[in-house]
């Protein structure tokens, strides 16, 4: 079986965006994503796009397909309902700079004419192959397998040993253990008792998890009453999340060169 390579994701901080890049072996193109943090018109989004297109295929001769996003992860369709991909690539004979929007007439990346063999010769990208990859993949699930086997041995011990343990001390120990043993199980049936009957403080824990189940149960009556709402409060937190997740990871990226991207 022919070998495939898995290459890792580039990532570079831009004044108004970050960038993601990485190679795709299996589709012979490499994908390029651009996160914006702040809001452009499609123009200037546009300008962008066509300016790492350029930047990229200067640095590493692969062809690249570049889509955008805002800052909660959402497609930005900048052809309002036409293909918001740009794609573009170097013609392999002339290097003759192509790009197009449209996917129907895009080339076939694949064509081992564009060199994607010849990828972990020409860029300097960290990889994997498949080898390594199911080597890890491997490694994985043999851990979770040990994993198992613990946990079911603990199991086994709580269920089944340690009770047989247990009786056997009682049954052949001396007599002050029978006596500690009954006394224990006394005190905790009047424990259960009193539980039952409501006569017992709470403890802290208790009272927090009784309130958490109550908010629980009061906001579910409500998003019952009004699904829309609640569709809509959810898509609300997921934006928040997304756009905390993406101030995040761009305040991270710290760039090896002084590129501060399209104006």
């Amino acid at each position: 079986m022919k070998a495939k390579y898995y290459f890792e994701e580039i990532k570079e901080k831009r004044d108004q965006y970050y960038v993601s890049y990485r190679p795709d072996y299996d589709c012979g193109f490499a994908v390029i994503n651009l996160t914006f943090i702040e809001d452009l018109p499609f123009e200037g989004i546009i300008d962008c796009m066509k300016y790492e297109m350029n930047y990229w295929l200067k640095r590493y001769p692969l062809p690249v397909m570049i889509s955008s996003f805002d800052n909660t992860d959402s497609f930005i369709d900048v052809k309002n309902n036409e293909s918001s991909s740009l794609l573009g690539w170097l013609e392999p004979t002339s290097k003759t700079l192509k790009t197009t929007w449209s996917l129907d007439k895009s080339p076939n990346f694949t064509l081992e004419e564009y060199g994607r063999d010849q990828w972990v010769e020409t860029i300097d990208i960290p990889y994997r192959t498949t080898d390594q990859v199911k080597e890890d993949v491997d490694k994985q699930i043999t851990e979770r397998v040990k994993g198992v086997k613990l946990l079911k041995f603990i199991m086994l011990m709580w269920v089944c040993a340690i009770p047989i343990a247990w009786a056997i001390l009682q049954l052949f120990g001396p007599f002050w253990l029978g006596v500690i043993v009954t006394i224990y199980s006394i005190i905790r049936a009047l424990n259960a008792g009193i539980k039952v009957y409501g006569k017992s403080k709470k403890s802290a824990k208790e009272i927090e998890q009784e309130e958490q189940k109550l908010k629980r149960e009061h906001y579910f009556y409500h998003c019952e009453l009004n699904p829309e709402g609640f569709y809509r409060l959810r898509n609300e937190n997921f934006e928040k999340e997304a756009r905390e997740r993406n101030l995040k990871e761009f305040g991270s990226i710290v760039n090896t060169c002084d590129n501060k991207g399209c104006r």
